[in-house]
């Protein structure tokens, strides 16, 4: 679209279902910084989340534009190009279900590296590959891990070896918290490590059903 100056802006949209819309996570810094391109073409930036939605308001408020709803608005922009950062469910924190979870996908991760040691492993294709890391991209099983900067290192180290001949089409992902293994790994493996047989409300659009 065009402003009333002639200069072309960029609308950004979130085509999926409200089901899936994501808040960022407010446990890191966002790339960038706090910011919020209104339609108009203003940039808006503030040093948090919350006093960004009352800056989006204000700035509102002032140019007579329709109140909208800033922090909905503000998630599908900032979750749109950065859904790796956006692990949480609309409306919900952490879900009771996460906690305990980290372990259980370490261990899935160990699991996995000893079978690539005894030469177990293997891959779908690039393409497969990459389709399954789209269906999750979206889901909201999915959350971000590992949480703490000393764990990042040798699970990153872990993945790269359980990668070595396999695509890398989920990296970033994170893990699932319905099967508790780590995506970035499970997206690329042919064999069904852990199956979805028994698993109780998996979302219809899962790759492993």
């Amino acid at each position: 679209m065009k402003t009333p100056s002639g200069r072309v802006v960029e609308k950004v949209t979130f085509n999926v279902s409200r089901e899936y819309v994501r808040e960022p996570n407010e446990g890191l810094y966002p790339s960038g910084g706090y910011v919020f391109r209104e339609t108009d073409g203003v940039t808006i930036t503030s040093d948090s989340w919350s006093s960004l939605v009352v800056a989006v308001s204000a700035y509102r408020v002032r140019r007579k534009l329709a109140p909208g709803a800033p922090w909905e608005e503000i998630c599908n922009q900032y979750c749109a190009s950065r859904p790796h950062v956006c692990s949480q469910v609309w409306g919900d924190r952490r879900q009771p279900e996460f906690n305990g979870t980290t372990a259980t996908v370490i261990s899935w991760l160990a699991d996995m590296r000893a079978k690539k040691n005894s030469k177990e492993l293997v891959y779908v294709s690039a393409s497969e590959a990459k389709t399954r890391a789209a269906i999750c991209a979206k889901c909201p099983m999915r959350f971000e891990w590992p949480s703490c900067k000393s764990c990042n290192k040798p699970v990153e180290a872990q993945r790269w070896k359980c990668l070595q001949g396999g695509s890398k089409a989920g990296m970033g992902l994170g893990a699932c918290a319905k099967f508790k293994v780590d995506l970035d790994v499970a997206v690329s493996l042919d064999v069904d490590y852990v199956s979805s047989a028994g698993v109780p409300d998996v979302p219809a659009a899962c790759w492993k059903i």
